[in-house]
């Protein structure tokens, strides 16, 4: 309501002097007010919503009401002389405040960026595959639960899901009753709200019954949570109701209950869901920001505030003292922002990186991606492409990663290559991709063993992940493409196969977590460019390689020594070794097991 009387107050008083007509005021305030309440600026010097629309409405209905002669004609000037001013300090004095005059600022906003090589560096995005799973999948992979439940899925849908880092035990009560107990060890999972599908949902029920979790690197873990219990008794159990949500409508709206309980002139940002440790309670997690550079400009996190959304209790940590379980303080957009005027600034001032480019001014690329560090915390990362190239950027010059939660950034300069973007390019340009009719989900990149790569899932028409697939970021040239059913590291070892060998394979079963056997060759067979081997002693196993990628394989005979290096499997008939010829250092692809003998 204060909100209201702000915007109608305002707008009336503007739209009474270039009309003198009560009623026409009156209508103008109240559509003022109606908008104000509904987009709920943040009322304050530096942000100019609140200001921009009175003065809009006011000069609109003024100009109407003169035109329709309903006003007197020596009033409108008044009327656009106020609202002038309003408009000049809504538009202009930003302007004078923008990167034109304050380069430098916008430049280091970012902070110290630690600079360094990527293939000379430690890892910096973690190799053990503990994020396989990308947000389109996970999105897909949540659907069973409700395929599973037609009911849930008619009165709720699921919500922006963010990737978490999570640690201890809990215990949760699933749809179907079940008290289930969940132990994590710093595992990462997707994790989002049931959101109410529609308006008439929200009305009638006015609550949704929990959150979901997707590991985020077994597609067959999901939970959906509806209760939290203190042990494994179902009479422990506390049913969740989230009744502040980003779909709810009025009071119950998310924003609409942070604005109206003191933070209608402070701004907030970046609504993201996180459940704490230990506990699996849900909050909502905002971003408390201040303009840096000046009053209008330079956007930067100073604090969260934990929002219960079953309470709607508020929180508040200035940014640095926030629970350990917290993973994003500064939101996604802000670090790509404030990444673009690092790199385009740093060398140049706005003319040289916005007109003449000659000093080769950097920027992200369009889009970024949220990726798990080697030191299990959660980056924005996104690439860097001269801007000479940044409308029709495929060739990058390094990347950014900076921590999500203490903004600490490094830069690694790469040797030119491809962007994420055109990576799903070729990728859904290969001939097995493309006939299948499959799309790529947005790349991680990968340090696998000094080679700069993407990994990815590619998904079916129906929403389903159908393949893992990686591929060199500096030519993209070498793709490894496997199912689903395979693993990451059957597509790893495709990948690893088609890479030149002056690259080095060495360390791939260290990598994969392989195992080996050796043997004398028992026997070859050659079938439309495959070669199958058996080895003395071992008839169960035929392994195999094609020889249009391991041409050394057509001199393979019987009674050659060789050692076979495969990656452990929990399912035996799936794996997909690699075999390596004693004497000339080859990697090679795969093994079948023969059908057991009748």
């Amino acid at each position: 309501m204060f909100t209201f009387l702000i915007f109608a107050v305002l707008t009336g008083a503007l739209t009474f002097i270039g009309t003198r007509g009560v009623f026409s005021s009156v209508m103008a305030g109240i559509i003022a007010g109606i908008i104000g309440w509904v987009t709920m600026p943040t009322i304050g010097w530096g942000f100019t919503g609140w200001i921009t629309i009175p003065c809009v409405i006011a000069v609109i209905m003024s100009i109407v009401l003169i035109i329709l002669s309903e006003g007197e004609d020596g009033s409108l000037k008044s009327t656009l002389s106020i609202a002038g001013a309003w408009v000049f300090l809504a538009l202009l004095v930003p302007l004078s405040q923008s990167s034109v005059f304050y380069h430098e600022e916008f430049q280091q906003l970012l902070g110290d960026v630690d600079e360094r090589n990527f293939s000379e560096d430690i890892s910096p995005v973690n190799e053990n595959f503990r994020v396989v799973i990308t947000e389109e999948v996970a999105q897909a992979y949540v659907k069973r639960i409700f395929g599973q439940n037609p009911g849930l899925e008619a009165r709720t849908n699921v919500g922006t899901m963010n990737l978490q880092r999570l640690h201890g035990t809990f215990n949760i009560q699933d749809q179907d009753g079940k008290v289930k107990t969940l132990t994590f060890e710093n595992d990462f999972a997707w994790v989002a709200p049931l959101n109410h599908s529609g308006f008439w949902k929200w009305f009638n029920i006015g609550v949704t019954e929990g959150y979901v979790i997707q590991s985020a690197t077994n597609s067959n873990e999901q939970y959906l949570v509806t209760a939290l219990c203190e042990t494994t008794s179902p009479e422990s159990c506390e049913p969740l109701k989230l009744k502040y949500l980003k779909s709810a409508y009025l009071g119950d709206n998310l924003t609409r209950l942070t604005y109206t309980n003191g933070y209608r002139t402070v701004p907030l940002t970046d609504y993201s869901f996180e459940i704490e440790d230990g506990t699996g309670y849900p909050y909502f997690v905002a971003t408390q920001y201040e303009h840096k550079v000046n009053a209008f400009f330079g956007a930067d996190a100073v604090g969260v505030v934990l929002i219960d959304p079953q309470t709607g209790d508020l929180t508040p940590f200035k940014a640095g003292e926030e629970p350990k379980w917290v993973d994003r303080v500064h939101p996604e957009s802000f670090l790509l922002e404030q990444t673009d005027d690092y790199g385009q600034y740093k060398n140049s001032g706005w003319w040289d990186a916005h007109v003449s480019k000659e000093n080769g001014p950097t920027v992200a690329t369009v889009g970024s991606k949220i990726i798990l560090g080697a030191d299990n915390n959660l980056y924005a990362w996104t690439d860097m492409t001269s801007k000479k190239n940044e409308e029709n950027a495929v060739a990058t010059v390094g990347h950014m990663m900076i921590n999500m939660k203490t903004k600490k950034a490094r830069f690694y300069r790469t040797v030119q290559g491809i962007t994420a973007s055109r990576a799903v390019e070729l990728l859904e340009s290969n001939d097995k991709v493309q006939a299948q009719g499959y799309k790529a989900a947005s790349p991680i990149l990968y340090n696998i063993q000094g080679v700069q790569t993407y990994f990815t899932a590619l998904i079916g028409n129906d929403g389903e992940p159908k393949m893992y697939a990686f591929i060199d970021q500096q030519t993209g040239k070498a793709i490894g493409i496997e199912p689903i059913a395979r693993g990451p590291k059957a597509a790893l070892l495709t990948y690893m196969k088609s890479l030149n060998k002056d690259q080095a394979l060495n360390g791939v079963a260290d990598l994969v977590d392989a195992t080996d056997i050796s043997g004398i060759v028992a026997s070859v067979r050659h079938e439309n460019g495959v070669y199958f081997l058996m080895l003395e002693g071992n008839n169960a196993q035929a392994f195999w390689a094609e020889a249009v990628t391991q041409p050394e394989i057509r001199w393979v005979e019987k009674g050659d020594e060789v050692r076979l290096v495969y990656p452990k499997s929990e399912d035996s008939r799936r794996k997909q070794p690699s075999v390596m010829l004693q004497g000339f250092d080859l990697e090679r692809l795969s093994i079948t097991e023969l059908p057991e003998k009748q």
